[in-house]
């Protein structure tokens, strides 16, 4: 991980991201202060999208 987080909402809630990735591999940090909560995706993949991933199953969390 390094020090710059990014700043993001899904269905208004607010959350700190982190992203990476290179020759064969994608994934995605995110932490949700406000509902306790963080999600992480590793991928061997470069194609695989961890953003629209976490889009989807993070919903699943945050609205129960």
């Amino acid at each position: 991980m390094t020090l710059g987080w990014h700043i993001a909402s899904l269905d208004t809630i607010r959350y700190f991201f982190k992203e990476g990735g290179g020759g064969g591999f994608r994934s995605e940090m995110r932490v949700y202060p406000t509902a306790g909560i963080a999600s992480v995706v590793i991928s061997n993949s470069a194609s695989f999208d961890p953003g629209g991933f976490l889009k989807i199953v993070d919903r699943e969390f945050l609205h129960k």
